[in-house]
């Protein structure tokens, strides 16, 4: 506030319900004022910071590095949140500037660290087909299809493409055969496991035939070279 003269002091925290009060120890009565404080936080290793503002009223604002981290500098009451990105290990400047306007004032506002979040996955996952083993002859019948997929984080789905290799045609979800491409989802032993099996069944008659399959990671990445066993039903 313009001709008032500014109070500077070292506080632990920021934990002030000044209700319809003015700040102790300070010039300034209970309604419009403003208070910055200024701490240098040290972090060991690569974190985010994150900022709790508690009840908050009036405006606040929040700052690291230069960087806002929460802007709600009005007039209105409440909780407010926000993080930084993944900060290096080392010394960083936190900045909390806060106002009053008139009727109850409280600032509360606590700075905590949390582990950066786990970077993007780029890794695709691995499939294989394990049965029938390739270009064995099976029985005409249920013939069951198994195999395993592996990935560096978590394999959440694995798909199967049965074509019939004489008539290039592809197995379709109802059942008949026709020439777009189809598969169906085949079920996991350890759904988002690292590493799982799979295994499906399907009935079929004589022929010449070949599974494809691809699996799918908690990323959305696909197995970019789908395993493909080609085998024979007698």
């Amino acid at each position: 506030v313009s001709g008032v003269p500014a109070t500077a002091r070292c506080e632990a925290s920021i934990a002030y319900n000044y209700g319809a009060g003015a700040p102790s120890g300070t010039a300034v009565g209970p309604d419009n004022f403003a208070a910055r404080w200024t701490r240098r936080y040290s972090l060991a290793a690569p974190a985010t910071l994150v900022a709790t503002a508690t009840g908050i009223d009036d405006g606040i604002r929040v700052s690291v590095d230069g960087v806002r981290i929460i802007d709600a500098w009005r007039t209105t009451a409440g909780n407010r949140t926000g993080r930084t990105a993944t900060l290096a290990a080392g010394v960083h400047t936190v900045v909390v500037d806060y106002f009053e306007g008139t009727g109850n004032a409280r600032a509360d506002v606590a700075i905590s660290e949390a582990a950066p979040p786990p970077p993007p996955d780029v890794t695709a996952p691995d499939t294989a087909v394990t049965s029938p083993a390739r270009n064995a002859a099976v029985p005409a019948g249920p013939v069951a299809f198994g195999g395993t997929a592996t990935d560096d984080r978590s394999v959440t789905s694995v798909f199967a493409a049965l074509r019939n290799t004489v008539s290039g045609q592809w197995l379709q979800a109802d059942g008949s055969w026709g020439a777009a491409f189809a598969e169906r989802p085949a079920p996991l032993t350890s759904p988002g496991a690292a590493s799982t099996g799979w295994n499906i069944t399907v009935s079929l008659s004589a022929g010449s035939y070949a599974i494809n399959a691809r699996a799918r990671d908690a990323g959305g990445n696909f197995d970019p070279s789908p395993a493909n066993s080609p085998f024979r039903v007698t």
